[in-house]
């Protein structure tokens, strides 16, 4: 596997440094489990999911300019997951990936997400992160069309997780009661329209 990984990087050209850095990210999980700032948070997203779109950048072929905006999108996944899945990063894993300067602003303790609690403070303090996301989602969005062959579906993942933002938004931002998916059929009429769209 690992001179499988090896060749790979070297027929691509991908930098070395990224599988350090994704493997620091993967180690991090292990002994860390709050953040204390958004500036932590996106050293540990950069490891964990920008570097997986840098990754994939080399191997479908980009233009200059493409990569900030690969790593960008790589950021609004994770931030975006987080948001959906901080009910279960807490019970099951024990986590708590949003940073608690951020909860602080709004008044947010762990004891919100354990006990589900969804009032404005809470609602509010989702959509500042999701209003994060957003601005790093459309601005990965501009650098698909410097992609190549493979830039359909790294399009039509922003389009699902354009379409979770919506339904977030759409169910008041309660990420608590059930957990908000894209639905396969959904997922299929997306991944449609950016084979078919020729603007991306």
């Amino acid at each position: 596997l690992i001179f499988a990984t090896k060749e790979i990087f070297d027929f691509y050209n991908i930098p070395y440094e990224y599988v350090s850095n994704f493997l620091f990210a993967m180690y991090q999980d292990l002994n860390k489990t709050r953040y204390n700032s958004y500036k932590e948070l996106e050293e540990y997203m950069y490891g964990s999911a920008a570097v997986i779109g840098l990754v994939m950048s080399h191997i479908i072929g980009f233009r200059e300019g493409a990569l900030p905006h690969a790593k960008a999108l790589g950021e609004a996944f994770q931030l975006i997951n987080f948001i959906r899945d901080a009910k279960e990063d807490y019970d099951v894993r024990g986590r708590v990936y949003l940073p608690k300067e951020d909860m602080d602003k709004f008044g947010i303790t762990e004891d919100y997400i354990r006990k589900s609690v969804l009032d404005d403070s809470m609602k509010k303090f989702l959509a500042f992160e999701l209003g994060r996301a957003k601005v790093l989602l459309e601005e990965g969005q501009k650098g698909i069309k410097m992609l190549g062959n493979g830039r359909s579906a790294v399009f039509a993942s922003y389009l699902i997780y354009k379409k979770l933002i919506e339904k977030i938004e759409f169910e008041n931002y309660d990420v608590f009661s059930k957990r908000i998916v894209i639905s396969p059929l959904q997922k299929t009429m997306l991944l449609f329209k950016a084979v078919w769209n020729k603007n991306q």
